[in-house]
């Protein structure tokens, strides 16, 4: 069997010729599975050099449908030889003949971002108000779908049950993750029609407001999309402070985790030496992860925008190592069992949902080592928040 692929803005197609069957049918599966990781929102089959299709055959198809469908996209075969035609009718599914409806162009101006890889950003209204960041010392937090947030978090609904329970962790999508620190696997809570969940955050950022910007981001061959580079183009993009939530295929996750509650640390890390950081903290030691899901918060600012900033907030954000890029930033990442999010879908929800109904592996604080080493996407979605600078009040 030969298989050739390609990519267009809407959809992923691909072309199979020879015999489908149990004999080349992981090959198959690999490229449809490289297809649903492209973002697309539609996966577009040319079956017409298809000599024969086996039961198997119909059954990698068959999977590919039920994943592609699960996040919202769609799976047609636009050209059959009569044998494939003839399976899929006896398989009952002739319904994925035929070119499926084409998706809806953005009429909105879109801004391209990245240099050694590409990427777009859309507004999402001609006017959308700038959302709030402020550092949050210890506070209850209701998880609603207009906040962003990373820090210390314990799922507790008062401070007397967070205490002790504390880890690293994020809110985005209307779900709060925490990777506590006496728990064998991270943990989530999410908000829904019935009403939202609370959480406590503690030494972190907070931003609430509406999404301003969405958009993809994709590596290409050109390599892996770091947080950094993610979030330098953002903020060139925009001119301003930003809150970014991005979400696709992980290339590494590189980063640190606390070894026990950071509420019962004597010290800040910042005060921390040689044993005590190692008593504190785990760290990865080199990126972890690739091909799985990972959802990052990152608060970032340019170097000129830094004094605008309030001042809790500003000694929370640190410079990157990586040569001539001008940003400050704060990230947290997680990472899940990969479930593809299209670059088409416009609700940050699909973020929660990711985060809920995968398997957690992991949470971080994202870091960067001095020779620039840091996490990194294959590929994913972005969603942004504008910033208002200046002091912001609790």
């Amino acid at each position: 069997m030969n298989v050739t692929s390609s990519l267009r803005d809407d959809a992923a197609c691909v072309s199979f010729e020879g015999r489908f069957d149990a004999s080349w049918s992981q090959l198959a599966a690999i490229e449809l599975d490289a297809a649903i990781r492209s973002g697309r929102a539609r996966i577009e089959l040319d079956l017409e050099r298809v000599t024969f299709i086996s039961s198997v055959g119909i059954g990698v198809l068959l999977r590919t449908l039920t994943r592609i469908r699960s996040v919202g996209g769609s799976l047609a075969v636009v050209a059959a030889s009569d044998a494939v035609r003839e399976m899929l009718r006896i398989s009952k599914l002739e319904v994925l003949l035929g070119a499926v409806a084409p998706v809806e162009r953005i009429r909105e101006e879109t801004i391209s971002i990245g240099t050694s890889w590409t990427g777009a950003l859309r507004r999402v209204s001609k006017q959308t108000p700038r959302a709030r960041l402020r550092s949050v010392d210890s506070e209850a937090i209701q998880v609603t779908h207009d906040v962003v947030a990373l820090g210390h978090v314990a799922l507790a609904q008062h401070s007397e049950g967070a205490a002790g329970h504390y880890g690293e962790g994020l809110i985005a999508g209307s779900a709060a993750v925490v990777a506590h620190a006496a728990a064998s696997r991270p943990d989530c809570l999410g908000s829904s029609a019935e009403g939202a969940v609370s959480c406590f955050l503690r030494n972190g950022l907070l931003a609430r407001g509406p999404i301003a910007l969405h958009g993809y981001f994709d590596g290409n061959d050109a390599g892996a999309v770091s947080l950094s580079g993610l979030a330098e183009a953002i903020v060139a993009a925009t001119d301003g402070p930003v809150a970014i939530v991005a979400a696709g295929e992980c290339a590494g996750a590189f980063g640190v985790w606390a070894r026990t509650s950071p509420d019962g640390w004597a010290q800040s890390v910042s005060e921390m030496k040689g044993s005590s950081i190692r008593q504190a903290l785990r760290f990865s030691g080199e990126p972890m992860h690739a091909g799985d899901s990972m959802v990052a918060v990152i608060i970032a600012c340019a170097s000129r925008d830094l004094a605008s900033l309030d001042g809790r907030v500003r000694t929370q954000l640190r410079p990157t190592h990586r040569p001539g890029v001008d940003v400050h930033l704060h990230a947290h990442l997680v990472t899940a069992t990969y479930r593809p999010i299209p670059r088409s879908t416009v609700d940050a929800s699909a973020v929660g949902a990711l985060l809920i109904e995968q398997p957690l592996k992991g949470v971080m604080h994202g870091l960067e080592d001095a020779t620039g080493l840091e996490s990194a996407f294959a590929r994913g979605v972005v969603w942004v928040m504008e910033l208002e600078s200046g002091e912001v009040p609790s």
